[in-house]
């Protein structure tokens, strides 16, 4: 992406409609909203892992991780 910006075929600050092929319909709701900054700023939505409580419960694979493990973290159960 960067190299992209750099050689100007995209703008960072366009909005990634711009971009789609023109029989891509985004829905309403995203039309218009998603930004090229926002994709490599890449907001997932997932909350922050301590990730010293993954290489604790797992230290071989700490990303090794499932959605009971997220949810444990995330509300500290863990």
């Amino acid at each position: 992406m960067a190299q992209a910006i750099h050689s100007k075929l995209i703008e960072i600050d366009a909005f990634i409609d711009d971009y789609l092929p023109e029989d891509y319909i985004l829905s309403k709701d995203i039309a218009g909203k998603i930004k090229i900054s926002d994709l490599g700023s890449h907001p997932s939505g997932l909350p922050d892992l301590d990730i010293q409580k993954l290489i604790a419960l797992n230290p071989k694979q700490p990303l090794d991780i499932d959605e009971e493990t997220i949810h444990a973290l995330k509300y500290n159960l863990t």
